[in-house]
């Protein structure tokens, strides 16, 4: 089935960040401006189910397949919510955010969430959260990577999944890593980033 946006999710420009969305980018190491001229975000506004969230499109093989709202307000009970499964093309369990931005053959470094994934850039990608699935794995493995290294978050529970995740994928070398003195990918700097890559 063919996936659409809802209407009321308005498109950010760089010309038109909202101060809410350029606030929350900064307060995360971003450049509001740089970002939004990367990548296609959307803004759900003030009102309705994801009042307050960045909408983050979800594409696999060059289709927009679901999205992903982070909240900007930090007081939101769920960080990250991401579209029902009735309303997107593609499972949730079925997505790699970041896949279209990978080449294939090449070392790949695996994060929990879209944020960590902007911080990594091309030849990163985010399993949105520590509960990955088998059909994630498969999804992995269409991109022939070279080398998968799993850069979780710190904590023990993101740890054991990470480890249980290398188990897993059979058909490359993998690693789990660890960053120290961060909680997450999420929390360097672009430059600490760029070194890491």
């Amino acid at each position: 089935k063919e996936f659409k946006l809802p209407k009321s999710f308005h498109r950010i420009s760089p010309q038109a960040i909202p101060i809410q969305v350029g606030e929350f980018l900064l307060g995360r190491g971003f450049n509001p401006i740089k970002l939004v001229e990367r990548k296609e975000l959307y803004f759900s506004g003030h009102i309705g189910e994801y009042c307050f969230r960045l909408i983050i499109p979800i594409y696999i093989r060059k289709k927009m397949v679901s999205f992903i709202a982070r909240d900007t307000t930090n007081t939101a009970n769920l960080r990250y919510k991401m579209c029902p499964n009735t309303k997107s093309s593609v499972n949730k369990e079925e997505i790699l955010y970041g896949y279209d931005e990978v080449s294939p053959g090449n070392p790949i470094v695996l994060v929990e969430g879209p944020l960590d994934q902007w911080k990594l850039g091309n030849g990163s990608l985010a399993t949105l959260g520590i509960n990955w699935t088998q059909e994630q794995v498969q999804l992995l493995k269409t991109l022939r990577p070279s080398k998968v290294i799993i850069l979780f978050d710190s904590e023990s529970s993101a740890r054991q999944q990470a480890i249980r995740l290398a188990k897993t994928i059979w058909f490359a070398d993998s690693e789990v890593k660890e960053l120290e003195n961060y909680k997450d990918p999420g929390e360097l700097t672009l430059a600490e980033s760029e070194k890491l890559m």
